[in-house]
């Protein structure tokens, strides 16, 4: 009697029909939804996005917007059926654009563009009244044009400032005239112009005439620097580079003043620096915290300075300094800063400088700042200066600062020639 017999089925044959029938099913699943998000989705959202933070958080509030366009903010009138409405803007709808705000009685002028579809939309412009012009920026009296007849020498490079036969000294022909008002003085001088275009243009121009300029010899166009910087009123200093501590590493440039050299030889250094322009008043330091303290070397230097009618401003960096001394004892106009404003170039660390600035003015009748060529250090001197309390403080140029005496009687004009 014959029988059939059944096998049983294999495992390996059970795993991979399991497996194709579950690959079939994922399968399935992916396309319907391939499917389901063509049919459905947003194609921009599938595109490569990338986020950029436009503006960075900071600390503090916010500083005060120191320019503003001319163009009057837009109102959006907008008819519908409702009548027309107004289309405007929250603070929380978007940053703060930089738009002139409409003074109080303000007229309208209204305008009709159209928007293309048929409908129009009515624009109101709201024109300000015409705001009265800031001090600042009122007319500059320009100084006397450099250089002055019998106020220079030529030497081996260029003119050489010298005291004129008549007596006439370039500290007090070339500095800013002005007649102290028996106010607390605060003096503010900003250095290292002449090397950036827009931030010597800047400085030239913000800033009021009673700051004083201070520049670099070895910028370019120097003398067109220092012509500019006069016509718009300012006082000028040339800055002399003198031996840091860390010096060749600090590089102070060819004509550097240094401990090591000879008399002779930091003599004509000095000369081909005072060469390079004419109608500055005085120098201040570049530098110079090594040679600041070695009377020996300094004083040579101080008094062939004085002999040019010259005056010395020191920034005040070197704690042991000689400078203050050596200038008593040959009788040189001579003025040390209490502040350098901007060690930490920031508009809070400026702005209480400037503020300890005028506490010394309180304490001590006058004050003495300097600051370098940093678009923030422009900034703020500008809008100090804008802010002041003109009936505490008086702005008065670095010569000031520095024994110059440059008042004159009122209606004496200016009678010195210039070439």
């Amino acid at each position: 009697m014959s029988s059939t017999l059944k096998h049983n089925t294999s495992p390996l044959n059970t795993g991979l029909k399991h497996a194709a029938l579950g690959l079939t099913s994922i399968g399935i699943v992916f396309g319907l939804s391939a499917a389901f998000v063509q049919l459905t989705g947003n194609e921009d959202a599938g595109s490569p996005q990338a986020s950029v933070g436009l503006f960075a958080e900071r600390a503090g509030p916010a500083p005060a917007l120191k320019s503003r366009l001319d163009e009057p903010p837009l109102i959006h009138e907008v008819p519908s059926e409702h009548g027309t409405q107004t289309a405007s803007h929250t603070e929380d709808d978007e940053p703060s654009l930089p738009v002139s705000y409409p003074a109080e009685g303000a007229t309208a002028q209204a305008e009709i563009a159209s928007t293309g579809d048929g409908s129009d939309i009515r624009i109101t412009r709201l024109a300000p009244e015409v705001a009265p012009e800031p001090e600042a920026e009122k007319e500059r009296i320009p100084l006397t044009r450099a250089p002055v007849s019998g106020l220079y020498e030529n030497g081996a490079v260029g003119r050489l400032p010298k005291i004129a036969d008549d007596g006439r000294r370039p500290a007090e022909v070339y500095a800013r005239p002005h007649t102290p008002t028996g106010k607390p003085q605060i003096a503010l001088i900003v250095g290292g112009l002449g090397i950036k275009r827009s931030l010597t243009m800047q400085a030239i121009s913000d800033l009021p005439p009673e700051v004083t300029l201070s520049f670099v010899p070895y910028s370019a166009d120097l003398q067109t620097w220092v012509n500019r910087a006069r016509a718009a009123g300012h006082e000028v200093l040339l800055e002399m580079p003198m031996e840091p501590y860390d010096y060749p590493n600090v590089d102070t440039g060819p004509d550097t003043l240094l401990t090591t050299l000879s008399a002779e030889e930091n003599e004509r250094r000095l000369k081909v620096v005072l060469g390079q322009t004419t109608g500055y008043f005085g120098v201040i330091n570049y530098q110079g915290a090594r040679l600041a303290t070695e009377s020996r070397v300094l004083k040579p230097i101080m008094e062939e300075l004085n002999r040019r009618g010259l005056a010395l401003i020191y920034d005040g960096a070197a704690n042991r300094s000689v400078f203050p001394s050596i200038a008593e004892e040959i009788d040189m106009n001579f003025a040390e800063a209490d502040r350098i404003v901007d060690t930490v170039p920031s508009a809070d660390a400026i702005d209480r400088n400037l503020l300890h600035l005028e506490a010394l003015a309180l304490q001590n009748n006058s004050a003495l700042g300097v600051g370098f060529a940093f678009p923030v250090t422009v900034d703020q001197f500008k809008q100090w200066s804008e802010t002041i309390d003109s009936d505490v403080y008086e702005l008065v140029p670095a010569s000031v600062a520095a024994g110059i005496n440059t008042a004159r009687p009122e209606g004496s004009g200016d009678d010195t020639g210039n070439e």
